[in-house]
C-alpha cells in the first residue's frame, strides 16, 4: 500500500482535513462516534513519539526542522498498523531510531558523511508513505492500543534514547582520547601531566563536544587551550616553582 497517490482522488490534503476534523470534534462521514477516539489516540501517541525523539538535545538544531518531514508518514503508519506500537523491530520505528542516532553522532564527529547518511535516511522515511484512501479506510475499523502496550512502547523508546546517548558519549570520549594522543605524541609530558590532561581537561573537552558539537568555536577553543597546557607542562621545571603564566 506504499503510495503517495490515490486512484479515488482522495489526497493527503483530504486526509489531513479529516484528521483535523477529528481533532476538532467535528462530524466525519462514516466514522462512528464511539470510533473517533481510536485514530486520535494513535495520532497522539505517534506525535508524542516524534516530538520526544527530535527534541533530544543531542540532535543538532539544524536537523530538527528537517526531521519534521517524517511526521505525516509516521502518523499514517500509526493509524493503519498497530504493530508500530507493539513490535520492537517495526521497520519504521527502526528507521526513525537509526536516523536519530546518525544525526546525534554527526553532531559530535562533524563527519559530513554521517550527516549525509542521516539525510538519506530521512528521505527514505518520507518515501515510506501510505496511500491516503487506504489510511482513511483503516481508520474505520482500527482497534485502540491497550494501556499496557502504550506503556511498553514508551519504555522501549526511553531505552532507545538512553542507548543513543551512551553511543554518542562513547564516541565523544573516543574522539577526545584521539586528540589527546595526537597532541602529546612525541612530546615530553610527564606522567602527572598526562594524568591531568586525561582525568581533568579530557572531561572538559567531552562536555564541550557533547554540548556544542565538533564545528563549534567552543570545542576548537578547548583544543587550543589544551595545546597551551601541553606547552606549559612540557616546558616546566619540576624542581622550580611554577611561572606566573602557569
Amino acid at each position: 500500500q506504499a503510495s503517495h497517490s490515490s486512484t479515488t482522488g482522495y489526497s493527503d490534503g483530504s486526509l489531513a482535513a479529516d484528521l483535523l476534523s477529528l481533532a476538532s470534534n467535528d462530524p466525519l462521514p462514516d466514522v462512528a462516534a464511539d470510533q473517533r477516539w481510536v485514530p486520535l489516540q494513535r495520532m497522539e501517541l505517534a506525535g508524542n513519539f516524534l516530538n520526544e525523539s527530535i527534541s533530544d538535545p543531542l540532535i543538532p538544531e539544524s536537523l530538527r526542522s528537517q526531521h519534521e518531514t517524517v511526521r505525516f508518514p509516521l502518523v499514517k503508519s500509526a493509524l493503519t498498523d498497530s504493530t508500530f506500537f507493539t513490535a520492537v523491530t517495526h521497520p519504521l520505528r527502526s528507521l526513525v531510531n537509526e536516523l536519530l542516532l546518525k544525526s546525534a553522532t554527526s553532531h559530535v564527529t562533524g563527519n559530513t558523511e554521517t550527516r549525509r547518511m542521516a539525510e538519506l535516511l530521512q528521505q527514505v522515511l518520507v518515501q515510506f508513505d501510505l496511500a491516503p484512501d487506504f489510511v482513511r479506510a483503516a481508520m474505520l475499523t482500527a482497534e485502540p492500543i491497550p494501556p499496557e502496550a502504550m506503556e511498553k512502547f514508551f519504555e522501549m523508546q526511553s531505552q532507545q534514547s538512553q542507548q543513543r546517548r551512551d553511543t554518542v558519549v562513547a564516541e565523544a570520549k573516543r574522539l577526545v582520547v584521539r586528540e589527546l594522543e595526537l597532541s602529546t605524541f612525541g612530546r615530553g609530558v610527564p606522567p602527572q601531566g598526562m594524568k591531568f590532561l586525561n582525568a581533568a581537561w579530557g572531561h572538559v573537552l567531552v562536555k564541550r563536544l557533547m554540548k556544542h558539537g565538533a564545528a563549534h568555536p567552543q570545542w576548537k577553543a578547548g583544543l587550543a587551550t589544551m595545546d597551551l597546557l601541553i606547552n606549559q607542562i612540557e616546558e616546566s621545571d619540576p624542581v622550580q616553582p611554577a611561572p606566573s603564566g602557569w
